[in-house]
C-alpha cells in the first residue's frame, strides 16, 4: 500500500504525461483523465477514503 504522499507524487507525474500528451481539463466535459482515475480507483481500492482520493485529485489538477 502506497503513502497519500506517494499518490500525490504519482498524480505529479499523470498531469506532466496528460499535458504532454494535450490533456486539458474542462469541468463541463469529462474532467479527469483516464490515468488519475485509475489511480484514484486504485486508492478507494486500497482503502482510502473520498477525502483522501480528493486531495490527489487536486494535486493532479493543479500540477497540469
Amino acid at each position: 500500500m502506497k503513502t497519500l504522499s506517494q499518490y500525490k507524487e504519482l498524480a505529479r507525474a499523470i498531469a506532466k504525461k496528460d499535458t504532454a500528451q494535450g490533456f486539458s481539463f474542462h469541468v463541463a466535459r469529462n474532467p479527469f483523465s483516464e490515468a488519475i482515475s485509475n489511480l484514484t480507483g486504485q486508492m478507494i481500492a486500497e482503502g482510502y477514503d473520498s477525502r483522501d482520493r480528493d486531495a490527489v485529485e487536486s494535486t493532479w489538477e493543479l500540477s497540469l
